[in-house]
C-alpha cells in the first residue's frame, strides 16, 4: 500500500478500521516498535512529554471548524510513525522524514473531514438503522475478542480508544452514504445500458507437461542459453498439443450448447472457472460487468451478444470460454446493484470531488502543536 497517495487517502480510513482488527493495527503498538502482539503489548500513558513533563493538547487542531481530538490525531500519527519507521527511530533525525509524517497525517485527516463536509452540504446523515449497524457491528467485535478486556487491549495495542474507532466506523459508512446519495440515480440510469450480464463455460489451458532438460551447475553461459531455448521449444510444442486438446473439449461443449442442451448443466459438468458458482437458488448468475473489467476478448464477445445467445468459441489467456449473455431482470439488477456501483467509474468522479473538498481545507493547529514529534508523542 501506497500510504502517500493523496487519492488514495480517502479510503485510507476504512483500511485502517479493517487493518485494526487484523492485526496491521499492532504495528503501531508503542511509539518506538511495531508489529507487537495485543496480549503481550506493555500499555504505555496516552500523551505528549516534553522533558519527561506531560503536555495537555486537546483538540489537536481543527479542519473546517471541526475539532481533532487528541486521541484521533495520536492513533493517525503513531500508525503511520510505526509505517515508516520499522522500529528504527534514527530514521527521525532526518527532518525532512518527521515533516512527510506529519503531511500524511493531515492529509489523512483532510479526507477524514471531507467526508463530513460533502454529507453537511448535501444535508445527508447516518440514519438510526446506520448506527445500530455501527453498534451490532462492534458488539460482534468484541464478541470475537472473546471478552471485552480481549477487545479494550486490542484497541490500546494500536493506540487506538472506542470512541475513535467507532468514529472511524462512523465516518466509513458515512462516506458510504454520501457517494449511493450523489450517484445511485445516476448510476442506475447507466446501468442496464453500460453493464452485461454473462454466464460462460471455461475449457482451461492449464499447464502443459513436457520433460525438461536441466541446466548443470557449471555450464557455459553458451550452454545455458542453449538448453533455455531447447526448453522453451519444447514447452511450446506442449502448449501446443494441449490447447490443441482443450480446444477440441470447447468444440464438443459448444456443439451441445447450439444443439440446446442445458446450458447450467453444460457449465456444471465442464466449467474450470471457480468464479461461476451456484446462487442460493441452485442457479449461476454469471458475472457482472462493464468496460474495462474484463479481459478484452471475453468483454467484447459478451458486449456483441443479444440476450440468452450463446458465443462461438472465444481465446483468451485463460483459455476458451462459451460465453452466453444472459438478461439483465429486475431481480439480478436489485441483487447487483450496490456491487456494481462500487466498481463504477462513478467511484473516480467521487473521490475526485473530495480531493476538490480536500483543498480548500487545512489543519489548523492548536496552540502548542509544535509539540508533537516522533520522540514527544506516545
Amino acid at each position: 500500500m501506497n500510504f502517500f497517495k493523496k487519492a488514495f487517502s480517502l479510503i485510507l480510513v476504512l483500511v485502517l478500521c479493517t487493518a485494526l482488527f487484523a492485526g496491521c493495527g499492532n504495528a503501531a503498538a508503542s511509539s518506538s516498535s511495531s508489529g507487537a502482539d495485543s496480549s503481550t503489548v506493555e500499555a504505555v500513558e496516552p500523551g505528549i512529554f516534553v522533558d519527561g513533563k506531560k503536555v495537555e493538547l486537546d483538540p489537536v487542531a481543527t479542519v473546517a471548524g471541526h475539532d481533532v481530538s487528541f486521541d484521533m490525531y495520536r492513533y493517525f500519527y503513531l500508525y503511520y510513525k510505526a509505517q515508516m519507521d520499522g522500529g528504527d527511530a534514527t530514521v527521525w533525525e532526518n527532518e525532512e522524514t518527521v515533516a512527510q509524517l506529519t503531511s500524511t497525517v493531515e492529509e489523512t485527516l483532510k479526507s477524514f473531514y471531507a467526508v463530513k463536509i460533502m454529507a453537511e452540504e448535501n444535508n445527508i446523515a447516518l440514519t438510526d438503522e446506520d448506527k445500530a449497524e455501527i453498534e451490532t457491528s462492534l458488539a460482534s467485535n468484541i464478541e470475537n475478542f472473546g471478552s471485552e478486556e480481549a477487545y479494550q487491549a486490542a484497541l490500546v495495542s494500536a493506540n487506538c480508544t472506542p470512541e475513535v474507532y467507532e468514529e472511524l466506523m462512523a465516518n466509513t459508512m458515512l462516506q458510504q452514504r454520501v457517494f449511493e446519495a450523489l450517484y445511485s440515480d445516476d448510476f442506475s440510469a447507466v446501468f442496464e445500458d453500460e453493464y452485461v450480464r454473462a454466464s460462460h463455460i471455461l475449457v482451461s489451458f492449464g499447464t502443459p507437461e513436457y520433460e525438461k532438460t536441466e541446466t548443470p551447475e557449471n555450464a557455459t553461459d553458451e550452454q545455458k542459453a542453449a538448453i533455455d531455448a531447447e526448453n522453451e521449444e519444447k514447452y511450446n510444442t506442449a502448449m501446443a498439443a494441449l490447447k490443441a486438446e482443450k480446444l477440441k473439449t470447447a468444440e464438443a461443449v459448444l456443439a451441445k450448447a447450439q444443439k440446446g442442451d442445458d446450458f447450467e448443466a453444460l457449465i456444471t459438468e465442464y466449467n474450470e472457472d471457480p468464479g461461476m458458482a451456484l446462487n442460493e437458488e441452485n442457479h449461476y448468475d454469471g458475472y457482472c460487468f462493464t468496460t474495462g473489467e474484463m479481459v478484452k476478448e471475453f468483454e467484447e464477445a459478451a458486449f456483441a451478444l443479444k440476450d440468452n445467445e450463446i458465443s462461438g468459441i472465444v481465446e483468451t489467456s485463460y483459455g476458451y470460454h462459451i460465453i452466453k449473455r444472459l438478461p439483465m431482470d429486475e431481480a439480478f439488477k436489485t441483487a447487483n446493484f450496490e456491487a456494481s456501483l462500487y466498481t463504477s467509474r462513478f467511484v473516480d468522479e467521487f473521490y475526485s470531488h473530495a480531493e476538490d473538498v480536500m483543498a480548500t481545507l487545512k489543519v489548523e493547529p492548536a496552540k502548542g502543536f509544535d509539540k508533537i514529534t516522533p520522540t514527544t508523542l506516545q
